[in-house]
């Protein structure tokens, strides 16, 4: 089994809004190595799609500097309220796996510029440089579609 990175990008856009996601991805290559279009089409089977440009790369040949863009890129963390209806149009807003966010008329947003927003209620940093570099320690599969990552944090 090898694991892939998968880094989804819109070179169209602004650089603040270019980041769309990434996927980890398992691969079994014991028969042959995969290609990848290979690789990308199994992610679109899964259901990981957001579009734009793929990057992939085996999870043991990124550097460590490219693991930690983001981090060191420094984005601002900001929260703000909508009302719960507006907020469950937005698509991706909540992302439980088999829950729904609280019944409450308003729900509490936090949005990282440029790579993610969704509803949530826990305590969260203002800048991303304040966690620390990442370092991932360990893969694990967990089931069809579940992965379970292994990380240290390290301060800088």
């Amino acid at each position: 089994m090898t694991t892939f990175w998968l880094t989804f990008t819109d070179p169209d856009a602004t650089a603040d809004k270019r980041f769309l996601g990434v996927a980890i991805l398992d691969i079994d290559e014991s028969r042959r190595q995969a290609t990848v279009p290979e690789i990308v089409k199994r992610a679109h089977q899964l259901g990981i799609n957001p579009g734009g440009e793929v990057l992939v790369q085996e999870v043991s040949s990124i550097p460590d500097e490219h693991k930690n863009k983001l981090i060191t890129d420094d984005a601002p963390v900001k929260s703000y309220f909508l009302a719960r209806n507006e907020a469950l149009k937005i698509p991706d807003m909540v992302k439980l796996a088999e829950a729904a966010p609280p019944v409450e008329p308003q729900l509490r947003i936090v949005e990282i510029a440029g790579i993610d927003r969704q509803a949530d209620g826990g305590l969260h940093v203002a800048h991303l440089s304040e966690i620390g570099r990442i370092e991932l320690l360990k893969l694990e599969n967990k089931g069809k579609t579940n992965r379970r990552l292994y990380y240290d944090v390290v301060n800088t």
